[in-house]
């Protein structure tokens, strides 16, 4: 088996969220990014399984759903008020600022269903099962998706923090990405809208290493922020470096190129 690649995850210093309303109101959402000329929201990775019947307080999951990886049902409720409050504040902002919407992947998603134990538990005796989560939490991140560029974003970020060779292990690994992450992305190729798609790096450098994509690059005269880049193209694939760089300075960057 080809060593699947990964990346150090970047972590940033942040201060505590202690405003519920970051969480279910969207005028507060607003006020919280009126000095800042993009919004990167939801303010947790928690919205998709909220949504799904996870129960979080301050962006933390605090009671799972289910103790069984075989009970988990995936129902994307849009009317859960943390979802609601993210597809208002998008009305609210969009016409007068840049919105980067942050999805979480399956792993993330299970881990706040269920726990990382459970999950991790039942990959080699519930191999069929985690497939077929993956195949139809795939099938509601897309719908998802499909209803955010609908609403008006321009710039999906996808990270699965808990994807990694490194935490799941190569073999585990190389199935995400067979079982999910290549299907995920020609679904999100084939909506035909415009809009751009960052991919966390960590998949990214397992696609690399799996010769699954390339590296195009994009090279600029001058230095500029990595998120002013991804707004300029349009229906393209980025991902080789972290989101938590947005604001850094570059000369070049790279889309991704998938290889079918």
């Amino acid at each position: 088996m080809a060593k699947v690649g990964t990346y150090d995850c970047i972590i940033m210093e942040t201060t505590p969220i202690t405003d519920p309303g970051l969480f279910e109101d969207a005028d507060c959402l607003v006020e919280h990014f009126k000095d800042k000329d993009y919004a990167s929201i939801p303010m947790s990775s928690t919205l998709e399984s909220e949504a799904m019947g996870a129960v979080a307080e301050l962006g933390k999951v605090s009671k799972y759903k289910y103790d069984n990886v075989d009970d988990i049902v995936i129902d994307f409720d849009y009317n859960q008020k943390h979802v609601k409050a993210l597809f208002q504040a998008i009305d609210k902002m969009k016409d007068d600022k840049r919105v980067i919407v942050e999805v979480a992947g399956p792993l993330v998603i299970l881990d706040n269903l269920a726990s990382s134990e459970v999950v991790f538990r039942s990959f080699r005796k519930k191999h069929d099962k985690i497939v077929e989560l993956y195949d139809e939490i795939r099938k509601a991140l897309v719908e998802y998706i499909e209803k955010l560029v609908d609403s008006g974003i321009k710039l999906i970020s996808f990270s699965d923090s808990l994807a990694g060779a490194d935490i799941i292990g190569p073999k585990q690994m190389q199935l995400y990405v067979d079982e999910f992450l290549m299907k995920f992305l020609e679904d999100i190729q084939n909506i035909d809208k415009p809009f751009n798609f960052h991919l966390c790096p960590k998949s990214t450098m397992a696609l690399i290493s799996l010769d699954k994509a390339e590296f195009r690059p994009i090279e600029k005269d001058e230095e500029q922020r990595y998120v002013d880049f991804l707004f300029e193209e349009n229906h393209k694939i980025f991902g080789d470096r972290c989101m938590n760089l947005s604001d850094r300075k570059f000369k070049k960057i790279n889309e991704i190129i998938i290889r079918r």
